[in-house]
């Protein structure tokens, strides 16, 4: 625990809470044998934790039991512990599970339950699993339960149920996974376990699955080819996505069909390097689905690339107005990195110019041509806006830098006098303003020096509990009861939850902090409040592996953020697990396992590699790296071949082919503007 982050506890309760931490039970169990009856909640659970640890499950049961009804909050942990108990003797954990799973408990106490479940499930037997009261279980928790039984019991069907379901989740990949094995199942069952696997992230698998089927015939081969094209193109083997989904576009009988493997096709023609392949590919798109962006972005992308950006302008008057939205603000930024200004403002002309992309590569069109009196007047209105989201935090680098002997201004908290400042004299000297004006205020002046101690008269069940040692659980079960009265509160709270091994309840109150404030963007935000933010704590894992690889530790964390918002235990429906979001293919060429990944050191150390792996290829540019940890280095390297060297960066990111890239590059710059303070 870190020094300062709990007030000393009176004998003999800090010799206890020592053992505690240690893992050392039998002197849990000495020190507490002479304790006087009734047991507080918190003593009993310890207590029953040295005796289940020591070999005595069912003593716990019987510690556990009678201080159910009068526990109060601490009622969860103790029914957390009593399902430990139960399991240690070969019994279902259930009674003391349900009541934590239903919708009405705290999403700390449900989630807690679920993993307790889930082991559960891997060692009671099969009869066992299916007498439980499958209706009674949220949907996810109602399909693990039912791949697990599929699974223990040889169940094809079963498993195939969970399939037919289509939901791209942790239970889906696991029933592929298992049905992936065996044998005697028909061609289009076959297909149907591909798709799941390359959908959470099992590429190689789903290969292996395909090369094992003959072509068919009618129906089915499109799906057949699409799939076996997607497997080849997430494997890096392009020659062979390029002839699978040359044969999926042959089969297509349908718009969908057609717009499916034109785009899969065009991607691979331009990572080729075969550009007017491309555009062809894009116009097959674009004429079988006309509402859809991808279609329209290729095409006008790769007519400006080579050199046909008369006649991009001209195609984009036929966009459809929704589309416009989001290729108009892509097309302009890339005519600005091609320095095509007059073609650029053309654009948008047509685009609405309340767009938040729109406003942001406005403002880079002006500074590009000079116009910085305008460029100034429009990055302030965007700095201001809180609509504007993470698009402000960048638009004050196509500014130039305020002079290093700006006088200070007048202290203010006012965001549109700050954007203004900010905008006229640059961020610098906005930050300062901001922080003298925090200063004279009671409530924030502690949390910008740093001094934010433990809250006098905070109580409850997180505090009973870190009383007796037991911080990580108070902090992973009852995070919502963190004192958040005022800024140093929720300073404090903040770091504790870090320290206390909750990162996304940590990142939380961070954010809440930082809430307080208004709508302010993090790139005014004084470096002094920055650490109460996003908690040393929190970030340490981070740290430490960035230096060990010589790359900025603000862009690790930034990743690490949107990746997972330091959650340990996040599954993303596309497969990719724990703090640092590898898929399972990832990690195979990472050389780790899958559990590894949910090992933070270890998967924040990968994470390292990667981002030292990347800046390498790209160079120092947090964008190019960003969209390259998200969409893929080698698709990312074909973008940058088309928007040349060293592109600007907020340009770079506007013009960025994919809509979930593009939020992710933002997001990123954003977590690495709050991390700015670990020089």
């Amino acid at each position: 625990m870190a020094s300062g982050l709990m007030q000393a506890l009176p004998p003999p309760n800090a010799a206890l809470a020592e053992a505690v931490r240690a893992g050392g039970w039998a002197e849990v169990r000495t020190l507490t044998a002479t304790v006087p009856r009734p047991l507080s909640p918190a003593l009993a659970l310890v207590i029953a934790r040295a005796e289940r640890t020591l070999g005595e499950p069912a003593h716990a049961l019987d510690l556990l039991r009678p201080l159910l009804p009068r526990a109060g909050d601490l009622a969860a942990a103790l029914r957390l512990e009593g399902a430990e108990a139960s399991l240690a003797l070969g019994q279902d954990p259930w009674p003391y599970l349900a009541p934590l799973l239903s919708s009405s408990s705290p999403v700390a106490h449900r989630r807690a339950a679920a993993a307790c479940l889930h082991r559960a499930w891997e060692v009671l037997p099969l009869s066992t699993l299916r007498r439980l009261p499958r209706r009674s279980l949220e949907r996810p928790l109602r399909r693990e339960l039912a791949v697990a039984i599929a699974v223990r019991g040889a169940d094809d069907a079963a498993a195939l149920h969970v399939l037919a379901e289509r939901v791209n989740d942790e239970a889906t990949l696991r029933a592929a996974q298992w049905l992936a094995g065996r044998e005697g199942l028909p061609p289009s069952t076959r297909l149907a376990i591909a798709d799941a696997l390359l959908a959470g992230g099992a590429w190689r698998e789903a290969e292996a699955v395909l090369a094992l089927l003959p072509p068919p015939e009618g129906a089915t081969r499109f799906r057949w080819a699409f799939l076996r094209g997607r497997a080849a193109y997430r494997l890096g083997k392009l020659p062979f996505a390029a002839d699978a989904f040359d044969q999926a576009l042959a089969a297509a009988t349908s718009d969908q069909e057609r717009f499916e493997a034109a785009v899969q096709r065009a991607r691979v023609a331009e990572i080729s390097g075969d550009q007017v392949r491309a555009v062809g590919l894009w116009d097959t798109a674009r004429a079988a689905r006309s509402r859809e962006v991808q279609g329209w972005d290729g095409a006008l992308r790769l007519r400006v690339a080579l050199g046909r950006a008369s006649e991009a302008v001209e195609l984009v008057r036929g966009c459809p107005a929704q589309v416009l939205r989001v290729v108009g603000p892509r097309l302009a930024a890339n005519l600005l990195l091609g320095h095509d200004t007059a073609r650029a403002r053309a654009v948008l002309t047509r685009v609405p110019a309340k767009l938040p992309a729109a406003r942001a590569v406005a403002v880079a069109r002006l500074a590009g041509t000079g116009d910085f009196k305008a460029a100034r007047s429009a990055a302030a209105s965007l700095l201001a806006d809180p609509r504007a989201g993470p698009w402000r935090e960048q638009v004050l680098a196509l500014l130039p830098a305020g002079a290093d002997d700006a006088p200070e201004a007048p202290p203010t908290r006012d965001v549109e006098v700050l954007a203004v400042i900010a905008a006229r004299r640059g961020a610098a000297v906005a930050r300062v303003a901001l922080a003298a004006a925090l200063a004279t205020d009671p409530s924030w002046a502690p949390v910008l020096s740093g001094s934010s101690p433990e809250p006098p008269g905070w109580t409850g069940a997180a505090h009973d509990l870190a009383g007796v040692g037991l911080e990580r659980e108070a902090a992973a079960l009852y995070p919502d009861t963190f004192p958040e009265a005022s800024p140093s509160e929720l300073a404090w709270s903040a770091r504790t939850l870090a320290a206390w091994g909750n990162g996304p309840a940590a990142l939380t109150a961070g954010e809440r902090l930082w809430g307080r404030l208004g709508p302010l963007p993090a790139v005014l935000l004084p470096e002094t409040l920055l650490p109460a933010i996003l908690p040393s704590e929190l970030v340490a894992a981070c740290v430490a592996a960035a230096r060990e690889q010589g790359v900025p530790a603000s862009w690790l964390v930034g990743i690490i953020r949107q990746e997972s918002r330091f959650d340990v235990d996040a599954f993303s429906g596309a497969g990719a697990i724990g703090v640092a979001q590898f898929v399972p293919e990832a990690a195979r060429r990472l050389g780790a396992t899958p559990a590894e990944l949910k090992d933070e050191d270890r998967a924040v150390h990968l994470a390292a590699c990667e981002v030292a792996r990347l800046t390498k290829r790209f160079g120092p540019h947090l964008t190019s790296v960003a969209a390259a940890y998200n969409a893929g280095e080698t698709v990312v390297a074909s973008w940058l071949s088309q928007f040349g060297d060293q592109p600007e960066e907020i340009l770079l990111t506007a013009a960025l082919p994919y809509g979930e890239t593009t939020g992710y590059v933002l997001a990123v710059q954003q977590g690495a503007l709050l991390a700015a303070y670990l020089k």
